[in-house]
């Protein structure tokens, strides 16, 4: 319980338009970190925890960003895992990811930004971002 709330101290969050998306690097359960952000009410929640041989991170969807945006996480991370030497599993609404610790791990919520961007603008095309650090 202690790494999740000291995790949860330091999130970065970045709404686009009415939907949020959550950002937290947790020093041990990323899953734990992606939960409770979800929980908090992100739309898209990830969790991440870098070691010295790899880069892990938890994605969770919500049922409304699944619903209004058809976010699926495992759609946006089998080709990224696949072409970063890295491997995924999970489903739609809640996946994970571990990539090689030579990758930055910005790659991940820099895919689902910009993913959870372009889905958000073909609703609303003024739609405003905005980033809470």
């Amino acid at each position: 319980r202690v790494a999740v709330i000291k995790a949860m101290q330091s999130p970065r969050l970045i709404a686009v338009g009415d939907f949020l998306l959550g950002v937290v690097t947790a020093p041990y359960s990323s899953a734990k970190a992606a939960n409770t952000l979800s929980q908090l009410g992100a739309d898209i929640s990830i969790g991440l925890f870098r070691s010295r041989e790899f880069v892990t991170a938890a994605i969770r969807v919500s049922a409304h960003a699944h619903a209004q945006l058809k976010m699926d996480a495992m759609e946006l991370l089998l080709p990224f895992a696949k072409s970063n030497n890295g491997s995924c599993g999970g489903h739609a609404q809640a996946a994970q990811i571990t990539i090689p610790s030579y990758l930055s791990e910005e790659l991940i919520p820099t895919l689902f930004r910009r993913e959870m961007e372009i889905r958000v603008r073909r609703m609303n095309p003024y739609a405003k971002i905005k980033t809470y650090s």
